[in-house]
This record gives structure tokens, sequence and C-alpha cells, in this order.
């Protein structure tokens, strides 16, 4: 199962790393059959390894922990969100790879 994660990772990292910026957001069927293309892995395992994935991240998020991704960036949570009435919000900084990628792509 690790190494199924691990590879979902690196296929998430380089399916966001190289996309090209499509008109419309990529829905998570389209992630997912990505991730399985680009990892040579089933649909069901992408879609597994995916929510994992996720799963981890909201699972620190919920702990009050940051959930870091290299070469996406750091999820985190805030309650300094001023004039909300939300309490705590989800935080996102992308790394200086996802910055790069995203400013060359869209030069």
């Amino acid at each position: 199962m690790r190494r199924l994660i691990i590879a979902a990772c690196l296929a998430m990292t380089a399916v966001w790393l190289t996309a090209p910026q499509p008109v419309r957001a990529d829905d998570t069927r389209n992630i997912v059959n990505r991730i399985a293309n680009k990892a040579g892995m089933h649909k069901v395992q992408a879609e597994l390894a995916l929510k994992t994935i996720l799963d981890i991240i909201t699972e620190n998020l919920v702990a009050g922990k940051k959930a870091k991704i290299d070469d996406l960036g750091v999820f985190g949570t805030s309650d300094d969100y001023a004039g909300s009435d939300r309490g705590t919000i989800v935080t996102y900084k992308e790394s200086d790879a996802m910055m790069d990628a995203v400013n060359v792509h869209n030069q």
C-alpha cells in the first residue's frame, strides 16, 4: 500500500507540474484517470491512492497539523480569518516548484 501511495503522489505531482492549463478544471474522475495513466496502475488503485492522500491531509488538518507535499505545497489551517463567521479555514501555500511550473507555463 505504501508503494501505491508513493506512486500516486509522484504521479499527482507529475500531472500538476506538466499539465497544460485547461479552460475548465479537472474533476476527480479526470485526475484519477490521469494518475492511473501516468503511474501505470488501474483506475481503482489510483482512486484509492488519491482518496488515501486526501484522507491523510484531512486527518492532519483536523488534528491541527500541517500537511506538506513536496513540489505541491503545504496545507494548513488558520483561525485568523478577519470578518468571517466560518471559524477555522483551510490554507494552502504553494511550493516554489509549483509556482515556477505555473509561471513558466503562463509566460
